[in-house]
């Protein structure tokens, strides 16, 4: 029986951002992995399914991942928890998986995996099964660990996962607001990979917010461009996306134009520095928990469980206007780090990100950079208010 494969992202394999396909649907078997000496390899063909263990290789620890196996008569779908790229499972009126969503379909949960047999005239559904919860997540035993002994572990991460993905790709641009989140990577960029990123910041008609990220990338000495946006630049951008809350419309708008210029300015690829607040107590509202750590564990706990469907709204965002996102903060060793640590120690003094800001400084992140206070990209922007604008 023949399935339609719909595969149309990139994928790491050593070192190196391939292109697997784009707009790429066909009956033939395929396995999309990375290739690390602790992962399986790319595969196109006929594949001996005691070869991979797909819980196995949905943890590789550098990157984050989606999975597709289709061999013989079974085909398996398999999403990272943390993966921003989308499966899309669809039914009817036959099997097609796609990174697309459509008529039919839906998108499989974070930590799943999902498996159909096709032996016989008619695909058979199994329902999807969970590999991976974060409420069986365990902090490792740091108690002997000072706080510089923990901002050590998390800069030597940090290093590790960018230098091991990203270091190879050729003029990466990254969505810019003059935080500590995107200063970061456009440091690890420049600085330790000797790469020349170009910044793109967004705002509304009023240039409202851009002098901080003016500021930062001056410090930085990167040249940055600044979208300014108008309503029929909103109408036109939002054309294309799902809906949602008027913060979804607002981070989609964002990044649809930091796209569409890359796009224009001959970029491929632009870093996002998705899923650090949650990670790191990025949000304001964890101050109110300072004096309840069970109560803070909770509310980053459940931040965490809704990352995902963020990422895949701004996985979209990029990919609808022909440009690949990546997302060096969802690297797997990253975020099994983050877990594992006692959040009190990310919000330390009773500063948001404190983890986070110590490591950038230890990588070498001026000082000026890694302590900037900033507002949420949506509201400094002033794009929510141009999106009322728009609907009025």
């Amino acid at each position: 029986m023949k399935v339609d494969v719909c595969w149309d992202y990139s994928m790491e394999v050593r070192g190196r951002h391939i292109e697997l396909t784009r707009e790429f649907c066909t009956g033939e078997l395929l396995l999309a992995s990375p290739t690390r000496e602790d992962c399986p390899s790319v595969i196109s063909g006929h594949l001996n399914r005691a070869e991979i263990d797909v819980r196995r290789a949905i943890n590789c620890p550098l990157g984050s991942y989606s999975y597709l196996v289709v061999c013989d008569d079974e085909v398996t779908a398999a999403r990272g928890v943390f993966s921003p790229y989308p499966i899309y499972i669809c039914r009817h009126p036959s099997l097609r998986i796609s990174t697309r969503d459509g008529d039919g379909c839906s998108l499989l949960e974070p930590g799943t995996t999902f498996t159909a047999d096709l032996s016989g005239s008619n695909w058979a559904w199994r329902s999807p099964s969970r590999f991976y919860d974060l409420s069986e997540v365990h902090e490792f035993e740091n108690a002997g660990m000072d706080v510089e002994e923990l901002v050590k572990l998390v800069a030597d991460v940090i290093l590790e996962c960018y230098r091991g993905l990203f270091c190879h790709v050729e003029n990466p641009a990254v969505s810019f607001s003059g935080g500590i989140d995107s200063s970061l990577l456009a440091f690890l960029a420049s600085n330790v990979c000797n790469q020349r990123p170009l910044l793109y910041t967004v705002s509304g008609e009023r240039g409202k917010g851009v002098d901080q990220a003016m500021e930062s990338a001056s410090e930085l000495g990167l040249p940055m461009e600044v979208i300014v946006l108008d309503v029929d630049d909103v109408r036109r951008l939002l054309s294309s996306s799902a809906g949602g809350s008027l913060m979804d419309k607002a981070l989609y708008l964002g990044f649809a134009a930091v796209a569409q210029r890359a796009m224009e300015d001959g970029l491929r690829y632009v870093m996002v520095g998705q899923l650090a607040d949650e990670l790191f107590a990025g949000y304001k509202k964890y101050e109110r928990y300072l004096d309840d750590e069970d109560a803070l564990r909770r509310a980053m706990l459940a931040d965490l469980h809704s990352a995902s469907e963020g990422l895949v709204r701004d996985f979209s965002s990029f990919v609808d206007h022909h440009v690949i996102p990546l997302f060096p903060y969802t690297c797997n060793k990253l975020v099994s780090l983050s877990l594992a640590i006692n959040p009190k120690w990310k919000l330390f003094h009773g500063m948001r990100k404190y983890l986070l800001r110590k490591a950038a400084e230890r990588i070498g992140l001026p000082s000026s950079l890694a302590w900037r206070e900033k507002k949420a990209f949506q509201y400094s922007s002033g794009l929510e208010g141009l999106i009322r604008k728009s609907l009025s």
